[in-house]
């Protein structure tokens, strides 16, 4: 009787482990991003990618979302610099927070021209040393972004990633086990 118990331990230990393995075959490691996407080191160093994020974090990147959504509804104005500050304070390198707040500033200069009805920044007259100081401030959040390591994924890259990722899920599909099945 104990003999077959412990065998019967033994062999949900090797099923157990089995299915670790065939879970673990599908994932995504970091090493698989780091090394098949447009990733740099630098941007891993900084960890701006790939990083578990914590509660605090998890409630800024859901500010940034609730500014996005304010945007799209109501328009830009200060409640959605506010959410991307706050969020900043709990996540200094996110680089979607800091695109955010970059864009934010773009957008206002944007629109004092179209107000003036100028066709370009040059021509804001009075305006211009309120121009040249949003100007300075782009070009510190636009550093600040590129000291991070991030850089945008050229669109033929990007394309080539997608079509690679594709390609790993029909093979998946492919060779998907009742183990799979029940997990989604």
């Amino acid at each position: 009787m104990i003999q077959q118990t412990e065998r019967e331990f033994a062999q949900y230990q090797q099923r157990q482990q089995q299915q670790k393995q065939q879970i673990a075959k599908h994932l995504l490691t970091d090493y698989h991003y780091a090394s098949h996407s447009y990733i740099k080191a630098e941007a891993l160093r900084n960890r701006i990618y790939l990083e578990p994020l914590d509660k605090k974090q998890t409630v800024a990147y859901q500010l940034l979302n609730l500014a996005q959504s304010y945007y799209r509804k109501y328009g830009l104005d200060d409640f959605y610099l506010q959410c991307v500050n706050s969020a900043l304070q709990y996540t200094p390198n996110s680089v979607e927070a800091l695109k955010m707040r970059a864009s934010y500033y773009q957008n206002l200069l944007t629109h004092c021209a179209k107000l003036l009805n100028k066709p370009d920044l040059q021509s804001l007259g009075n305006l211009q040393p309120l121009a040249n100081k949003i100007l300075d401030r782009l070009e510190i959040y636009y550093e600040e972004i590129d000291n991070l390591g991030y850089e945008e994924i050229p669109s033929i890259i990007y394309e080539h990633w997608l079509q690679s990722i594709e390609k790993q899920k029909i093979e998946s599909e492919k060779n998907k086990t009742i183990l799979l099945d029940v997990i989604k």
